[in-house]
């Protein structure tokens, strides 16, 4: 077993290579804990990411999960290739604003937009992908900090796997059964938690800036196969939306807003949208026949919902605003519902 720690000596190392550090904290199937920094968080998106404004700026941007919906491990779901064909124009620059989203943290933002890249066919830039741990942008408080990683192999490589939803479940259980006491996180980021959601509401509105649309962002669309993790994790944050629009609200749904430290860094700005809306594609995890329990209030805790034990269930937040085929559907019903001319 390899053991490693960063320590005060190697804070240059630290400064330039492992800038984002955060205490455990994650969600099942999350990676959030380690992460290697390519690009700044605050360096603007360059111009050439979008085409010539629209004559009307779009006022919706859209939530892109990649696994189930625009790939098949490595290979391409054909719908992506139709859909992308829509959303990009002859030269592959976005018409609309649009954010890839996904749990993954084995590899670095660049090694991902390289992997879409090839398989969409078009640039895409690291700026555009949010994975498990992207939204550490936020946690300044614990960007210098060291930490303990330990497992098999090299340090780096155990760094971006330190998260596993089964360590920790062992963590909590260890750690309640030397103390007595249940094991308290920061913050829990990757889907579905509300804080992952509002990073990429963010990305989105520095490329909506950065390509020159006017608009403000009024509509989120989150396009998933998991019920559990991309169809409950964008209505916990539509709720989240809808508390925010009712009251002045300060606080992250089930996350503690506190360290955030949103002021500490202005170009981070809160929620905007008017709402986010679920869709479940069918080309993933979803089956249409099957998996869900008949009678959902009996069953569905038990047989379905295996997120992290500070998510409290609620049956209504895995149910999509829409149910479509596949992704080419769903950038074909956002465009009906936004009367989105393509050009």
């Amino acid at each position: 077993m390899a053991l490693g720690c960063l320590v005060p000596a190697s804070r240059a190392v630290l400064k330039q290579r492992w800038r984002l550090i955060l205490p455990p904290a994650g969600v099942l199937g999350g990676r959030p804990f380690f992460c290697r920094e390519e690009s700044s968080p605050g360096r603007p998106l360059g111009r050439g990411c979008c085409g010539a404004p629209e004559t009307t700026s779009p006022s919706f941007g859209f939530l892109f999960d990649i696994d189930g919906v625009l790939l098949r491990g490595r290979l391409v779901i054909p719908a992506a290739k139709k859909a992308f064909q829509k959303l990009t124009d002859a030269k592959g620059r976005f018409r609309v604003p649009v954010a890839f989203v996904t749990n993954a943290g084995n590899c670095s933002r660049d090694d991902k937009a390289e992997e879409l890249s090839e398989a969409l066919g078009f640039k895409v830039s690291p700026e555009w992908v949010i994975l498990s741990h992207s939204p550490l942008h936020l946690f300044h408080q614990f960007h210098d900090k060291c930490m303990l990683v330990c497992g098999q192999g090299p340090v780096e490589e155990n760094a971006r796997k330190f998260g596993h939803g089964t360590f920790l479940v062992c963590l909590e259980n260890i750690y309640k059964k030397m103390t007595g006491k249940d094991l308290k996180y920061e913050a829990l980021i990757g889907k579905p938690s509300t804080v992952t959601y509002r990073y990429a509401e963010h990305v989105i509105k520095q490329q909506m800036e950065s390509c020159g649309w006017t608009s403000p962002l009024r509509q989120l669309y989150a396009v998933g196969d998991n019920p559990m993790a991309d169809i409950y994790g964008a209505n916990l944050y539509n709720r989240y939306l809808q508390a925010q629009a009712e009251v002045n609200v300060t606080a992250m749904a089930a996350e503690s807003e506190e360290h955030l430290e949103v002021q500490r860094n202005r170009s981070i700005s809160v929620g905007s949208a008017e709402s986010c809306l679920s869709i479940l594609v069918c080309t993933g995890v979803y089956n249409p026949y099957g998996d869900m329990p008949g009678d959902r209030n009996e069953n569905m805790l038990e047989t379905a919902f295996h997120g992290h034990r500070d998510f409290h269930f609620d049956p209504s937040l895995v149910e999509a605003s829409h149910v479509v085929n596949d992704v080419n559907d769903a950038v074909e019903l956002v465009f009906q519902k936004e009367n989105w001319k393509q050009e």
